[in-house]
């Protein structure tokens, strides 16, 4: 059996690892992630339903206003590190700029740190918003993780801040839903033949932090 290496990096390491971010929104797709036992595949369109406050919603426009390029897949550091500083930035900037970039350039986006199936998860739910007028926005505010690797597969558990994220009417710049403050993602991330870790699948849980 392949031994399970965690480790726990803090946020200012993570950031310092990816140059500093920009862009927002995660939506979690509906993946079994390994190595966890305790993660709950999310729903399509899995931001929560609780209505915006007009007060702690962004912007509409903040996304929109990110460059729509691919990021830099991490090559550089400890494996963990570099499992860390790809999913942050699948969260951060792929992720993102893929909902606000034309359909023709999603792809290219995200498959820096993407690999199926969860890129061609990822393309169907943003093209199923896009048939309901509706655009995601926003990204979780990474406050603590760890990260659990065993052989070419990785776990990252991180608690966020949701609260800035949610989901627009295109149409009138309607806030639809608002993230919760505190939450538990669920990153599983597979090492690619071209020996770039990339984030397979993703899941919560139905838990604070």
């Amino acid at each position: 059996m392949s031994q399970i290496v965690t480790e726990r990096i803090d946020v200012v390491a993570s950031w310092s690892i990816l140059g500093g971010m920009t862009g927002r929104f995660v939506l979690v797709v509906g993946l079994v992630v390994v190595l966890a036992g305790c993660g709950k595949p999310a729903q399509p369109g899995g931001l929560p339903s609780a209505p915006a406050s007009p007060s702690s919603a962004p912007s509409p426009s903040a996304s929109a206003s990110q460059p729509l390029t691919p990021p830099a897949p991490a090559t550089t550091g400890t494996p963990e590190q570099q499992i860390l500083a790809q999913y942050v930035s699948f969260t951060t900037v792929a992720l993102p700029r893929a909902y606000v970039a034309p359909p023709a350039k999603r792809r290219s986006l995200l498959d820096p740190v993407t690999t199926e199936p969860a890129l061609s998860i990822y393309l169907r739910q943003i093209a199923q918003l896009d048939s309901k007028s509706q655009q995601a926005k926003g990204h979780p505010v990474p406050i603590s993780q760890t990260v659990q690797r065993s052989g070419h597969t990785a776990l990252v558990r991180m608690c966020v801040d949701s609260s800035k994220t949610g989901i627009y009417n295109q149409k009138t710049g309607e806030q639809l839903t608002i993230g919760p403050s505190r939450e538990v993602l669920l990153g599983t991330l597979k090492l690619t033949p071209g020996g770039i870790w990339k984030v397979s699948g993703t899941s919560f849980q139905e838990q604070s932090c």
